[in-house]
């Protein structure tokens, strides 16, 4: 839908949202990075400039998005900002990651 990216933004803009629940706007509308040629602006690059967004902000609203969407809702209700809810994915990642390397230290 070509009207989508313009739609994305007058919205965004209009709801008066924080930038973490613009990102995460932007990630639920557009989850996948888009394929671009050099030099072409795809339709979350013309709306993220537009909103003045990070690109590293629409990275991880996309990571919290896979990791877990009730935390990118918490996020869209304010109930916790994106910083937040991205390092909580971060650090149960770690944890995950810190519980494997001791079960293979105990086995090896």
């Amino acid at each position: 839908m070509a009207d989508r990216p313009l739609i994305l933004s007058l919205n965004v803009e209009r709801r008066h949202l924080s930038k973490g629940q613009q990102a995460i706007a932007l990630a639920m509308a557009y989850p996948n990075p888009e394929k671009g040629g050099r030099g072409k602006k795809g339709a979350v690059e013309t709306v993220r400039v537009s909103q003045r967004l990070s690109a590293d902000g629409i990275t991880r609203a996309r990571a919290v998005l896979r990791w877990s969407t009730g935390a990118a809702h918490a996020v869209m209700a304010g109930a916790i900002s994106l910083d937040e809810a991205y390092q909580q994915q971060r650090q149960i990642e770690q944890d995950k990651e810190d519980e494997t390397e001791a079960q293979r230290a105990q086995h090896a």
